[in-house]
């Protein structure tokens, strides 16, 4: 019975997972199957139960055992549904173990170090190190979400917050809740086109999450949080503000993030997506005027940077200078700032 189950286990390694969802491991065990289990649960890469050892689980099995994992990677991150019943035992994974971040929707966990009890319970969340040795107990019917983030990911001070402890935080307050809206909007995008480019802006912007939230950065729409989705958009903008097809869904595509989600970033920062895209333009104009000087017609640098007309041009640039592009430029000549 053991060497079959292992050779169905033999495939399903979290290493290198599509970016679909895909079930990784579903185990039902039978009472002759126990003395099994203890290493068969630990085998996954995505397993929370990895780096532990010295398991432990329930005498009464005649209902059965189930422990199933449902996930995939975000870049070097990985993510994944879990459910467990009950086990509980020891383990240390040493100096690089990665941080695990533990979304507990039902049942509930017990982590216990030399120093420091966590419990956490249905509609709460753990972050800790696995590099410090801890007791963990997991209750019957536990469901979690499951984030194993590597430490290289993240910065020296976030991982000073939790060195040889975890923490705990509700599971309604706006940080967590933007970390799980933010990866399900990264996973609809992912089924609906993936790439490793989207997969490398991604992980950038949940490590930044992640790390906020272990830092304490706590006022929601702080610049820690808004900034994975911002930058990139501005990137992106920089990348295609001489395209036609430039657009808040064009910008959201290649961000991996919904139109509504990309509009509330800006939004928290008094600001529109097609606004910073005029702004970008109105700078590009505005340095194409000064390195031509009167031998640049204004109709044409209005046509080059995207703007509908002369007179919107126009408008729009004297909203932000002053004065019209024609008046700006003189002033320059005369002053000499410009030859």
């Amino acid at each position: 019975m053991a060497s079959e189950m292992n050779r169905n286990m033999k495939n399903r390694q979290f290493v290198a997972p599509s970016p679909e969802a895909e079930t990784l491991v579903d185990l039902r065990l039978s009472d002759k199957q126990m003395k099994d289990a203890q290493k068969l649960l630990a085998q996954p890469k995505s397993s929370p139960f990895r780096y532990l050892n010295h398991f432990q689980l329930p005498g009464d099995v005649s209902n059965g055992y189930k422990f199933q994992i449902t996930g995939h990677s975000i870049g070097e991150i990985a993510t994944a549904h879990v459910y467990s019943d009950a086990v509980t035992g020891t383990g240390t994974g040493g100096d690089g173990a990665p941080v695990i971040i533990q979304m507990i929707t039902s049942g509930g966990m017990v982590f216990e170090s030399a120093s420091q009890v966590v419990r956490v319970e249905s509609g709460q969340v753990s972050v800790r190190e696995t590099g410090e040795k801890w007791w963990v107990r997991c209750a019957p019917s536990t469901n979690s979400r499951l984030i194993i983030v590597p430490r290289s990911l993240l910065p020296p001070d976030a991982m000073r917050q939790i060195h040889k402890r975890a923490c705990r935080f509700d599971l309604e307050t706006p940080e967590v809740q933007f970390i799980a809206n933010y990866m399900k909007l990264i996973e609809e995008q992912r089924r609906k086109s993936p790439s490793s480019a989207m997969d490398g802006i991604a992980q950038h912007g949940l490590a930044s999450l992640i790390s906020s939230l272990i830092r304490g950065d706590n006022e929601y729409g702080s610049r820690d949080f808004i900034d994975p989705i911002i930058a990139s958009a501005r990137r992106i903008m920089d990348k295609h503000l001489l395209d036609d097809e430039l657009s808040p869904a064009m910008i959201a595509k290649e961000a991996a993030v919904s139109v509504r989600s990309l509009h509330r970033a800006f939004a928290r920062i008094d600001s529109s997506v097609m606004s910073e895209v005029r702004q970008r333009r109105l700078q590009g104009a505005h340095d194409d005027l000064i390195d031509a000087g009167f031998a640049s017609v204004v109709s044409s640098v209005a046509a080059k940077w995207k703007f509908s007309d002369s007179s919107h041009f126009v408008r729009h640039f004297k909203a932000k200078y002053g004065v019209t592009p024609a008046s700006y430029v003189r002033e320059r000549l005369k002053n000499g700032e410009i030859s």
